[in-house]
């Protein structure tokens, strides 16, 4: 029978080395794979998301895309606020909000917390698009339109550095008085 991992003595509690030596090698695990998480998001996150640009291009859809004048950017309503676009697309009828996420893969012993994080993701975006982004948007698309277009101003800042500037970007005319129901988030 092997001694087990904790044993209360008295008021004390004992760790048996040879169980200590395995928590501490799963300690040293989880800080290379936080290490190694944020390489993989750093690195891999703007080619993801000009993979989902292609993609997007392919089926159609137009997309408004703030990685294709700086790298690592997002839209912003204005510099400080609390909600991002990664990507904005549009086909005839529909408005496409994109948010994209990197994968990052767990240790066996992490990935139910790896799964929870996901999940916890989701329904923060899910949540900031409905109560934040969709109803910005709509109110953008009020705007009177100039030569067939609704221009938009917003402000684009680099997930790198944090430096910022003021942008703007156009939707066709068609969507002045689109339906919240063709605003969709992905």
């Amino acid at each position: 029978m092997s001694f087990p991992l904790f044993v209360e003595f008295g008021n004390e509690i004992y760790i048996s080395p040879t169980r200590l030596r395995i928590a501490l090698r799963l300690i040293k695990q989880k800080l290379i794979h936080a290490h190694e998480s944020n390489f993989l998001s750093k690195n891999f996150e703007i080619e993801f998301q000009k993979k989902v640009v292609s993609i997007l291009k392919d089926k159609g859809i137009e997309t408004e895309d703030p990685i294709s004048n700086i790298e690592l950017i997002n839209l912003k309503d204005k510099k400080n606020d609390t909600f991002e676009i990664d990507i904005l697309g549009y086909d005839e009828e529909n408005i496409y909000i994109i948010e994209c996420k990197s994968f990052h893969p767990h240790p066996f012993y992490m990935l139910k917390e790896g799964r929870g994080r996901r999940k916890l993701n989701l329904k923060r975006f899910s949540s900031k698009f409905t109560e934040n982004i969709k109803p910005w948007l709509i109110n953008r698309l009020n705007i009177k339109p100039i030569n067939g277009s609704i221009t938009i101003q917003c402000y684009q800042q680099e997930i790198r550095t944090k430096k910022g500037r003021p942008f703007q970007f156009s939707l066709p005319e068609r969507f002045m008085n689109i339906s919240p129901k063709k605003i969709h988030s992905h």
